[in-house]
């Protein structure tokens, strides 16, 4: 799927992404359920890798 964004909805996708992100780090950190922890820690990097290639483009 390809779409096309403005340089003004590039940012704010950013900006959501980033604060998905911290919410996700903070969960993680906080939880001792291993298995929601690895859940939260692979969702962290899904969210990396979206940034990535919101950034690039």
């Amino acid at each position: 799927m390809v779409f096309e964004l403005t340089d003004i909805e590039k940012e704010m996708l950013k900006r959501a992404l980033e604060s998905f992100e911290e919410e996700v780090r903070y969960e993680r950190v906080r939880t001792d359920d291993r298995e929601l922890k690895a859940i939260l820690h692979n969702d962290e990097d899904i969210i990396k890798k979206i940034l990535e290639k919101v950034s690039l483009s």
